[in-house]
């Protein structure tokens, strides 16, 4: 899950409470795994390092590919 830049602090930190609980939950984990996926837990400074990274690592695919949108 995302939210808008400049989202407070607080706000996050309650956020991550609520997705995190959910998580947790034995029905989430039941309905995850019969989708063949797994839960992968982040802080959301953790989150974001990762977005940052998968957005320099595909720039450097796209460039490299010389991939143009259409």
């Amino acid at each position: 899950m995302v939210a808008p830049a400049g989202t407070p602090p607080a706000i996050l930190a309650k956020l991550h409470d609520a997705i995190t609980a959910l998580q947790d939950s034995p029905e989430m984990q039941k309905q995850v795994a019969a989708q063949g996926a797994e839960i992968v837990k982040k802080s959301p400074d953790e989150f974001g390092a990762f977005i940052s990274a998968e957005i320099d690592k595909w720039a450097r695919v796209i460039q490299a590919g010389n991939i143009k949108a259409e």
